[in-house]
């Protein structure tokens, strides 16, 4: 059962600027004709973007026809993984909750101790418009150093969009660092070029 996470939940209730400039996209993977896809900023105002392999591209391609970028900011040691991939026409509902179900998963097995501390909805503002997405949030210690982690799933018509949120959370710093989150998680969704 999935439930309305309230944006004051994730500390996600500021609105911020749209970024003056468009940044240059990535070129969409092929889709066959009449198929809506996304595509993925190669750079974002504040962030570095990361460079890819083109093994690693080639290995995301050959999985679900999958396109990624990738950013990153010494505060918080952030980084934002973002996807799009193949989607079935005809998923539905419980397509989705297994997809993000499986999302959550991998994250659990890759960081042994994590616990997902909430789950539910709410909204990025792909491209500027106010999108609904899932979204969960994960805590864990490593080496002595607290980590969080966002997921964001939204379902398109043909395709999903998956963003990946990683931070530091220092003590006594975590409205700080978690602002910070905010602000970058929604400079990289703005720069997505289509919302649909």
């Amino acid at each position: 059962m999935r439930r309305k996470v309230g944006i004051s939940i994730l500390s996600f209730v500021l609105v911020l600027p749209l970024v003056a400039a468009a940044p240059p996209l990535i070129a969409d993977v092929p889709v066959p004709t009449g198929f809506m896809s996304q595509c993925l900023p190669t750079s974002v105002h504040g962030l570095v973007s990361e460079e890819i392999s083109a093994e690693r591209v080639r290995r995301q391609k050959a999985n679900r026809n999958a396109t990624f970028a990738a950013f990153s900011a010494v505060p918080y040691r952030l980084s934002i993984l973002s996807f799009v991939y193949d989607r079935e026409v005809a998923a539905g509902e419980a397509a989705d909750e297994n997809e993000m179900n499986d999302a959550i998963n991998e994250i659990m097995s890759a960081h042994p101790g994590a616990e997902l501390s909430t789950r539910g909805t709410a909204t990025l503002p792909i491209s500027g418009v106010s999108t609904e997405a899932e979204v969960a949030l994960f805590f864990w210690n490593s080496e002595g150093t607290e980590y969080g982690s966002f997921l964001w799933l939204v379902p398109r018509q043909t395709h999903y969009l998956k963003l990946r949120v990683t931070y530091t959370r220092p003590k006594g710093d975590q409205g700080k660092s978690m602002e910070f989150v905010r602000e970058s998680t929604y400079s990289v969704a703005r720069a997505i070029c289509s919302a649909r």
